[in-house]
């Protein structure tokens, strides 16, 4: 581990705002009003219950794939601290800026000194939810849809996900004590994972510490990006023989050398294919609106066009902590991994402080650390891949297409029936540009004739050994298909794998991509297991 350190000299004076990110609230000494919890949202039927042990077959044949690769940086976007739901693509992180000199701040409450505040400060737990409470996951593939036009086209994705819904899918397999809830929905062949809280404004709790105020006072929204509030970004990865897209938030930037910026090395700017596709993509969502009645008030999701796409090396998370834990570095650091991981995340800051002033920052480069924690965690990695695999076989044999998990007992996941209140995971008109996009490859391909050598008449579509097709079964079968043995029409393969799935992995030619999950006549004749004798997870596919 490399490690920068970066101490602040004390300086007196009076405390003032460096362009943070949102105000805290007024200090005040009278106990404030207590916020009434939302009682949680009724549970469906359930389905059945998980356990890690469970996992343990599935999981060994994925320990060789229990790894991130091919990460890449999708979009990014920003909230705006508006009444409304609206967002900045592609934004901008806000940029690390220290004080030049350490001096006291006030607490996340306004307060200044040693001890403990009255909590007046209001964070929402989620700010997607609370900004676009019908669909958060939406603003993330509108961002993703505008600045990587062909994202679906170069690869399925498989799963879209968030920070905190593969946080919490991990901490459940390595038998960690959190409640949590999650709404699983199919679109097309991608399974999308929404964070459910009991309300979309739940607020945090008895906001203490200074985890909001430093950031206020250490970074600064930059002119372009002035007014956000926090900063998403889309990242893909493939884990586990699938593709991921996840959503997370970046607390900051740390930016190169002025001359290095004035090159545009550190950001790519939105170039003029961006700015039409996303005139396109606001026009289209004129129309979408929300549930009146919501908190903060809005009727529409509004895209804006500001800002860059910082380059993820540059990107930090931040945490403070009181000096007294200075000695704990390591302690905190491996308490972090995990989370960094996911987000793809190198940089962490580490702030010390003693009464408000912090003269003891860390900036911790993670990158060593987190190969060598992921190489060291096969086994709980591939757990959640096998647990993530689970999730899709059943809700793919679902006619609704959904389904909600959730853990309130330590090591057992319900997976339950998901009721209507809960929504949707895409607005109509989202839902169908997703849909569009991964169904645009196939429509260019067949207008250029590469549509494949099979004949499209009679519906059969050579499908190549490169095109990586797999069947993932909704339960193992009872007889494993040796090597060879050809699945002439859907009766055939439905006796061979009950439950049968197909689902594609790369970009496929034409037909073959539209012909998948269970629509086997269409591959009639055309299908070869090239798997060996053993029951596989997965078995490749060859004509």
């Amino acid at each position: 581990m490399s490690e920068l350190r970066w101490q602040a000299r004390g300086r007196g004076g009076a405390p003032y705002r460096r362009g943070g990110r949102g105000g805290w609230a007024p200090r005040s000494f009278a106990a404030p009003p207590k916020e009434p919890s939302a009682p949680a949202p009724p549970l469906g039927n359930l389905i059945q219950d998980l356990k890690p042990e469970d996992l343990e077959d599935a999981s060994r044949d994925l320990e060789g794939v229990a790894n991130i690769t091919k990460r890449s940086l999708v979009a990014s976007f920003n909230w705006l601290d508006a009444d409304n739901s609206t967002i900045l693509i592609p934004g901008r992180p806000p940029k690390w800026s220290p004080l030049s000199q350490a001096r006291e701040i006030p607490d996340d409450n306004g307060k200044y000194g040693i001890g403990s505040s009255i909590s007046t400060r209001k964070e929402f737990r989620d700010q997607n939810a609370a900004r676009f409470p019908r669909h958060p996951m939406e603003p993330a593939v509108l961002a993703a849809l505008t600045m990587t036009p062909n994202l679906c086209s170069e690869q399925i994705i498989d799963v879209v996900a968030c920070g905190s819904t593969m946080g919490n899918l991990l901490r459940f397999v390595t038998s960690q004590d959190k409640q949590f809830r999650i709404l699983v929905e199919k679109v097309g062949s991608t399974i999308f994972l929404v964070r459910r809280e009991n309300s979309p404004t739940e607020l945090i709790p008895d906001l203490q510490g200074y985890g909001h105020s430093f950031p206020e006072h250490y970074t600064i929204w930059e002119h372009d990006v002035a007014g956000s509030k926090s900063h998403q970004r889309i990242v893909r990865y493939r884990f586990g023989s699938m593709n991921f897209m996840m959503r997370f938030e970046g607390d900051g930037f740390i930016a190169k050398t002025a001359a290095l910026e004035n090159s545009n090395s550190s950001s790519t700017k939105v170039n003029s294919r961006e700015k039409t596709s996303l005139d396109e993509l606001t026009d289209s969502l004129s129309g979408t609106t929300l549930s009146r009645g919501l908190n903060p008030p809005c009727t529409s999701l509004k895209v804006k066009r500001s800002g860059d796409l910082v380059d993820q090396d540059l990107i930090f998370d931040l945490k403070t902590r009181s000096s007294k834990k200075i000695d704990q570095i390591e302690d905190i650091i491996k308490g972090e991994i995990p989370r960094l991981w996911l987000a793809g995340i190198s940089k962490l800051i580490l702030a010390f402080h003693g009464g408000g002033v912090f003269r003891d920052v860390l900036i911790e480069e993670l990158s060593d650390k987190i190969k060598e924690w992921e190489a060291a965690n096969k086994v709980p990695l591939a757990k959640m891949a096998a647990l993530i695999h689970r999730i899709g076989d059943i809700v793919r044999g679902r006619s609704d297409g959904k389904l909600e998990l959730c853990h309130s007992q330590a090591g057992v996941l319900e997976i339950r029936e998901q009721l209507p209140d809960a929504g949707d995971a895409l607005s109509p008109a989202v839902r169908e540009m997703w849909l569009e996009s991964t169904l645009q490859s196939d429509d260019d391909d067949a207008s250029s004739g590469e549509s494949g050598s099979g004949d499209e008449s009679s519906g059969c579509v050579r499908i190549r050994p490169e095109d990586d097709i797999i069947i993932r079964p909704s339960e193992m079968p009872q007889s494993v298909v040796q090597a060879g043995t050809n699945l002439s029409n859907e009766a055939t393969a439905a006796n061979c794998f009950p439950g049968l799935r197909v689902t594609p992995r790369v970009r496929k030619r034409g037909k073959a991509r539209r012909a998948v999950e269970g629509c086997m006549k269409q591959f009639a004749g055309q299908l070869v297991i090239c798997s060996s004798g053993k029951k596989p997870q997965e078995a490749d596919l060859a004509s």
